[in-house]
């Protein structure tokens, strides 16, 4: 049975009856291209020529979305937007590609000593400021005196304690409990960090052996680095760091953080350059 009527081709193509296929006249043009559009393999729509190359992510999706013959929607185009971005994490592992490149900065947080502070053996994980400003501001820096994750020093002790929060400016919590033998009044104390958040989406150190091209700061391996600062209690400007991934909280997304050692006594600005896979 010859194809040779309108009917025909649309029983041929499985097409719904009440879809109007291009009618054959020797040429395909932009309304032909919508038509088969989905139907035939390398016909593009026309916001793309048969010889254009994309140019940006836009071009990018819609032609993966034009060759595999699927609608334009939200969903479909979000789901090659994923795609996409998964083949450019691929891409981005395989060197150091200098358009995925960023200059960073990290502020550091210099060490807070002002009050005195008490613990009472019956809360252990509870410190209790006198005349402290732990949840004040440090004037322009964008962060507090004292912060979760940072590290408390008790005097006469050489066990630092991880803040697990800070509820107001005399109240701070410990991730783990005080193992003194007797119970701390209005004590000396020192507030110190020296793990600290890298960029968001941060994905790797374009150079794996240094962590700033601005200073002499070498990049040890996580084993390397705790049996050489096993406490880590010490202050001074760092010379030496580690990176870190902790476990993911609430999302897949990772937490790079980098811990520096000595920890740093006061406010440095280290530039560090990194690779951020950019997507669409």
């Amino acid at each position: 049975m010859a194809v040779d009527s309108p009917n025909k081709r649309r029983s041929a193509d499985e097409w719904p009856a009440a879809t109007i296929g291009p009618v054959p006249d020797g040429t395909i043009d932009a309304v032909d291209r919508r038509h088969a559009n989905g139907i035939y393999i390398g016909l593009e729509e026309a916001i793309l020529g048969l010889t254009t190359q994309p140019t940006d992510f836009v071009d990018l999706y819609t032609m993966v979305r034009n060759h595999a013959k699927q609608p334009d929607t939200v969903d479909v185009v979000n789901k090659i937007r994923r795609l996409v971005n998964m083949a450019l994490q691929d891409v981005a592992i395989q060197q150091n590609w200098p358009w995925f490149e960023e200059r960073a900065v990290l502020d550091t947080h210099a060490p807070y000593t002002d009050g005195t502070v008490s613990i009472a053996l019956a809360t252990r994980t509870t410190v209790t400021g006198l005349v402290t400003l732990w949840n004040t501001p440090v004037t322009g820096m964008g962060f507090n005196n004292a912060r979760a994750g940072g590290k408390l020093m008790f005097a006469g002790d050489t066990q630092p304690y991880t803040v697990s929060a800070v509820g107001s400016n005399t109240a701070i919590t410990l991730t783990d409990r005080y193992v003194g033998t007797t119970a701390l009044t209005d004590a000396a104390y020192t507030y110190f960090e020296d793990e600290y958040a890298l960029a968001a989406d941060f994905f790797r150190l374009v150079d794996a052996r240094e962590f700033s091209d601005e200073w002499r700061l070498p990049v040890l391996r996580r084993q390397e680095f705790y049996q050489a600062y096993p406490r880590n209690t010490r202050t001074g400007k760092p010379t030496a760091c580690t990176i870190v991934d902790l476990a993911p909280v609430g999302s897949t997304a990772p937490q790079p953080r980098i811990i520096f050692a000595p920890a740093p006594d006061k406010i440095y600005q280290i530039p560090y350059r990194c690779l951020l896979p950019r997507g669409v």
